[in-house]
């Protein structure tokens, strides 16, 4: 990676136009497509100026970006930005960079600047920058006050606040699971605050950021309870880290949150310790095991020269966003590049969307499975697609994952719209029935697929949508499984009659009461849902079920009158609103790999 480079003017899309990006180290007059010009921001210092923020867009109520349907799942902001962050009485700010094309709902890495260190200047020298432009991603890049960084205690009050701000999605959106480097006495206060929040980040890197972290909070924040439903402790929620120059209660910290026993591995001058002992957070990712680097700072090191390093570290892991412990699954990111992941473009009448095609080298030549994947509300099928880790399961059984993008909900977020039903936008205005149907023609068209084997799934809102499908739309597929979204439409005569098979999980302590033989008297009715498929699959009723316990599943099954499963329901202890990497592994290998249709495009089932 480059170790320097000119910061790109940022792009700002207006409720009237689309800016184009303007070339790296330009500033002026950007031409646009369909409006008039408009201006991209200078890099000329004004007299009196802070050389810093005069290369900063200010994020205000102002300049909050409106929706360009033709712009596709991209961040409407690009470059170098400036955010305020409120602290009590006072104000201090925060500098993003986001990189050119970074997608909705990108990955970030939150950095800190070191004390007398200009931010813009810092973004260069250390190919921060360079990697967002490179991977499309964004740096969240955390500044010292006015008399410097002060000790972990005296900036919490500042992450707290810029933890918040960076989670408002006006300007920009990220994937709510971060990484997270830090340098000297700010590197200090971030680490403890990664400490405070293990859910919150994927990965780390510190260099000499461990003085003023003291025994004491670490001993007393390790038996801390992460979230008031489980007793998982922060001390015991792995967190992949590199601690260069840290100190030895620091280290011993990460090395039992990442349950590394034993002793390390010696790499190039680093000790590498491997997670030995299993843990909730591991538990369901094939190849996946935490891992803590331990090395010494070399002298005259600079923070430049630790960037690549710590990049190829961090990304090798990816965390489900949820910041529940018991759903926080640790989880290899898989590399698009090597694996062939294709993003394809889509035009629906004006409106720029795309959809998600995986086809691993496990699959056959021809008659390929295929899964379509969608994701909950406002993610992308770049964020589902690595943190659910239907990939894995795809590289085991030889399918093809397929997975549509939303739409806008805001210039910064995204949802689906199913024809004759929206919720909460009015922006969501493209027919994703059609769009669905689409994607699926040209499928068919593109790959030698196995059209008796199509199956859908989904997450919360995408469950919402795959039980629509079941409902209005089951003909192409030979099965439907989902987890955290139930059926959330009134339901008219034009659904179908004939029997469809149906797998749906929640988690305990899901966005609605798992218990499906109650009535809800608010929000979500799993029991209605429950009552619909059995009555439309001919199942009989609640309390005819089979009930089977499984570590953490609980799976009540209804069978027909040939003994076959036609709705199955499971509840994952201690889970969220989420879902776990055992669950897409589960709804395959017990659902979806047993249903397929025959020459007469009835559903068969194969135990």
């Amino acid at each position: 990676m480059k170790k320097s480079i000119t910061l790109a003017a940022v792009t700002l899309l207006t409720a009237s136009a689309l800016a184009c990006s303007s070339p790296a180290g330009t500033s002026g007059t950007v031409p646009v497509t369909g409006a008039a010009e408009t201006n991209a921001p200078s890099n000329e210092t004004e007299p009196g100026t802070p050389k810093e923020d005069s290369k900063a867009i200010a994020l205000t109520e102002e300049n909050i970006p409106q929706v360009d349907k033709t712009r596709g799942m991209i961040l409407p902001l690009n470059g170098y930005l400036s955010q305020e962050i409120k602290v009590g009485n006072t104000t201090r700010t925060v500098k993003l960079y986001i990189g050119k094309d970074a997608p909705v709902r990108c990955y970030m890495t939150w950095v800190n600047v070191p004390d007398n260190t200009d931010p813009y200047e810092f973004l260069k020298e250390t190919g921060w920058a360079d990697y967002a432009d490179e991977k499309k991603e964004g740096i969240f890049l955390l500044e010292p006050g006015e008399g410097g960084w002060g000790s972990p205690d005296e900036e919490a009050e500042y992450l707290n606040a810029a933890f918040e701000a960076y989670n408002t999605r006006k300007w920009y959106s990220n994937y709510s699971e971060s990484y997270i480097v830090g340098y000297g006495k700010g590197g200090a206060a971030l680490q403890q605050f990664a400490m405070l929040h293990p859910t919150a980040f994927i990965a780390g890197g510190f260099v000499d950021a461990a003085d003023g972290i003291s025994s004491e909070f670490m001993s007393a924040n390790a038996k801390e309870v992460n979230d008031e439903q489980t007793e998982i402790r922060r001390g015991s929620i792995p967190m992949p880290v590199w601690e260069v120059g840290g100190n030895d209660d620091v280290v011993n910290y990460w090395l039992a949150a990442n349950h590394c026993a034993g002793k390390s591995e010696e790499k190039n001058g680093d000790s590498v310790y491997t997670q030995t002992e299993e843990c909730q957070q591991t538990s369901y990712t094939r190849g996946v095991t935490s891992k803590v680097i331990v090395s010494d700072k070399k002298e005259g090191a600079v923070p430049a020269d630790y960037t690549d390093s710590f990049i190829d570290f961090m990304t090798q892991y990816t965390k489900y966003e949820n910041k529940w412990a018991e759903g926080n699954a640790l989880m290899l990111r898989p590399d698009y590049e090597k694996m062939g992941v294709k993003f394809v473009p889509f035009d629906q009448d004006g409106y720029a969307r795309e959809y998600l095609v995986y086809v691993p080298k496990s699959a056959p030549a021809k008659d390929i499975p295929v899964v379509y994947v969608m994701a909950g509300n406002t993610q992308t099928p770049r964020v589902f697609f690595d943190c659910t880790d239907w990939w894995q399961v795809a590289d085991d059984y030889g399918f093809m994952v397929v997975m549509p993008s939303e739409q806008f909900n805001t210039a910064v977020d995204l949802t689906w719209n199913i024809t004759g039903y929206q919720q909460g936008s009015d922006t969501a205005t493209a027919d994703d029935v059609a769009f669905l149907k689409s994607i699926m023609k040209e499928v068919s068209e593109n790959y030698p697929i196995d059209a008796s084997r199509q199956y859908m799934t989904g997450q919360s809102f995408g469950s919402m949508w795959t039980n629509w499908c079941a409902l209005y739309n089951d003909e192409p597929f030979a099965a439907f499984g989902s987890t955290s979204g139930l059926i959330s439409f009134e339901i008219d005569d034009s659904a179908g009659k004939t029997p469809v098979p149906v797998w749906q999980y929640c988690g305990e302590h899901d966005i609605y009461k798992s218990d499906y033989t109650v009535d809800a008297t608010e929000g979500f009715n799993l029991k209605a849902t429950v009552e619909y498929f059995l009555k439309r699959n001919g199942l009989g009723g609640i309390g005819e079920e089979t009930i089977t316990k499984e570590g953490r599943y609980t799976t009540s099954t209804w069978k027909d009158a040939n003994g076959v499963p036609m709705y199955v329901f499971t509840v994952t202890g201690g889970r969220n609103h989420n879902c776990i990497p055992s669950e897409p592994r589960m709804i395959w290998e017990k659902w979806f790999s047993k249903w397929s249709k025959d020459a007469n495009g009835k559903r068969v089932f194969r135990e």
